[in-house]
């Protein structure tokens, strides 16, 4: 029944996702099908149907929130700069914009769910949930996707760390405040919460009895 919907639902939005993001050279694109595949692991969350699977689901969506506002801010600002939002754009940033290239670092790792950041966090969470109702088939293939998602985040890390760049700078960085304190506050919350995972339990068990 509606089980089953979800469950394919689950499966299709996490493959589609991560393949179709997989073969983005458009670092726009490749972010917003990897917030598809990560809508996919939620529903991992909902379909387990246990309270861990409800409070996994909470976390993370506050993990995803956080995760992708920051890695969308830094992709505005590099593009801005470049004039460009190909995934070459990001060539050699650790050399021409550090602190830039390091808070990419951040959202990448966490939304590869390395630990100790926040979107390991929600990972762990999702994925017991689903063991803890036995549910092996999805989270098998919930971490076959978390590895095709983890090659596409560390190639663009391997572009911004071990390559040159190849695109002139045509905007220099300069001002831009908001958008750099969202990028900083974003990556703040990923690390603080995935270290101080505690900060946030408590709000998220007593927000979680109140879903379905």
């Amino acid at each position: 029944g509606l089980t089953h919907f979800f469950f394919l639902l689950s499966v299709l939005t996490m493959t589609i996702g991560n393949l179709t993001a997989l073969r983005q050279t458009n670092l726009k694109r490749l972010l917003a099908y990897s917030s598809i595949a990560h809508a996919g692991t939620i529903f991992i969350g909902l379909l387990s149907n246990n309270s861990l699977g409800r409070e996994g689901a909470m976390i993370y969506g506050l993990a995803y929130t956080l995760m992708s506002m920051g890695a969308f801010s830094i992709v505005i600002m590099v593009s801005r700069m470049k004039g460009s939002d190909d995934i070459e754009a990001v060539q050699g940033l650790a050399k021409e914009h550090f602190p830039l290239a390091i808070l990419m670092l951040v959202f990448l790792l966490s939304l590869s769910g390395i630990p100790p950041l926040f979107g390991f966090l929600g990972k762990f969470y999702v994925f017991s949930a689903a063991i803890e109702s036995r549910m092996f088939l999805l989270v098998g293939i919930g971490l076959l996707n978390s590895v095709i998602a983890v090659y596409y985040y560390f190639r663009i890390v391997h572009k911004m760390f071990f390559e040159d760049a190849t695109m002139p700078v045509v905007h220099p960085l300069n001002g831009k405040w908001p958008i750099r304190f969202v990028a900083v506050v974003a990556a703040l919350g990923v690390i603080i919460f995935g270290i101080f995972p505690h900060k946030i339990f408590s709000w998220v068990q007593q927000s979680a009895q109140f879903l379905p």
